[in-house]
């Protein structure tokens, strides 16, 4: 099999910078990359994808297959987070006519994290008023009604995100690599999992991917029966146990390095949960100032979106039936105005 293609020159800009030149402000908090785009920059990791970087996505379009990424608003059965309601779908019928009304929460099925959702001071549990977003923005401007600052519109405003997506199904290498686990419990897949998968799978990465990771929950979900299924979304604090990305600094400097514009799976949280203070490279226990976890940095540090309880399960068999694991992302954010978060609305263009 050939390799998925070559990797592209990266943009000669200032926004190459590595993660070893973070924070890039003597002050601001760690990890984060302040000030590299522009101030007042409220796009993040976006800004990655130039005209150039989308135009090059549309190649990864060949046969013209599209393949929906979105679970149903109504799963899962019961919001995996115990504060976040189902969705609830009211039908009205009018004679001749019919409506329709929803209430959700945009984050109980399928979702984008936006940067509003949590900030620094998150898993040290510093007062609210002390938390800082993307930028520096602190928690009293976006609880400023009459102000949008960060809101998930800023993503449909500027066309949503059209990009080449990659698949990374971790589900499958784990299992023929006699890596065994539950879903359902914190089992913390370490970067070099990640590099052997995208090793196996052939994979060369670019500059404005958008990185989708295959954990297997959604398969795992839907195997259970609807008390499990109930059960499952009750659990509270530590007990609310799911698989997600390990939480260490060597994770943090790959997914900074290689140029991914935005990071999404199919399971709860995107890194293991319950969410651990990120383990630094050199060995040594995290400092005061590094009791940050993953969400943190990359939502309110990079401006990177997280993308949540995707359905992958269609899109792997399609990229194993192909031996491809490259395809064009599409995806429109609702557009409300200072919006934490959104469905995800994602399709994949194989």
């Amino acid at each position: 099999m050939a390799p998925i293609t070559s990797d592209a020159e990266r943009p000669k800009t200032e926004e190459r910078r590595t993660y070893s030149d973070l924070p890039l402000r003597t002050g601001d908090p760690f990890a984060s990359a302040w000030g590299l785009f522009s101030d007042g920059d409220e796009l993040g990791r976006l800004n990655l994808l130039t005209e150039d970087v989308v135009r090059d996505a549309l190649l990864s379009a060949r046969s013209g297959q599209t393949i929906s990424l979105n679970l149903s608003l109504e799963e899962p059965l019961v919001p995996m987070n115990p504060q976040r309601r189902a969705c609830v779908h009211t039908y009205t019928h009018k004679g001749f006519s019919n409506d329709d009304d929803i209430a959700l929460n945009t984050q109980a099925s399928s979702h984008w994290d936006g940067l509003r959702h949590v900030g620094y001071g998150y898993l040290s549990r510093l007062p609210s008023q002390e938390a800082q977003y993307y930028g520096g923005v602190p928690q009293a401007v976006l609880n400023d009604t009459s102000k949008h600052t960060l809101g998930i519109d800023r993503v449909a405003q500027r066309g949503g995100i059209v990009a080449r997506g990659i698949l990374l199904d971790y589900a499958v290498w784990a299992d023929q690599a006699g890596v065994h686990y539950s879903p359902f419990e914190r089992h913390a897949i370490p970067l070099p999992h990640l590099l052997a998968c995208a090793h196996q799978q052939r994979i060369q990465f670019r500059c404005g991917d958008v990185l989708l990771i295959r954990t297997g929950w959604t398969s795992a979900y839907r195997a259970l029966s609807a008390p499990e299924k109930e059960e499952l979304g009750l659990r509270r604090g530590e007990e609310r146990t799911h698989v997600g990305l390990e939480q260490h600094e060597s994770t943090l400097r790959w997914l900074f390095d290689t140029g991914f514009s935005a990071v999404a799976s199919d399971t709860v949280a995107l890194e293991a949960w319950p969410a651990r203070p990120i383990r630094l490279e050199n060995g040594t226990p995290p400092r005061a100032e590094v009791q940050v976890c993953m969400h943190e940095v990359l939502l309110s540090g990079w401006g990177m979106l997280i993308g949540e309880s995707w359905d992958l399960d269609r899109l792997a068999e399609a990229c194993h039936q192909r031996r491809s694991y490259d395809f064009l992302l599409v995806s429109m954010p609702l557009s409300l105005p200072g919006g934490v978060a959104s469905p995800s609305n994602a399709v994949a263009v194989l």
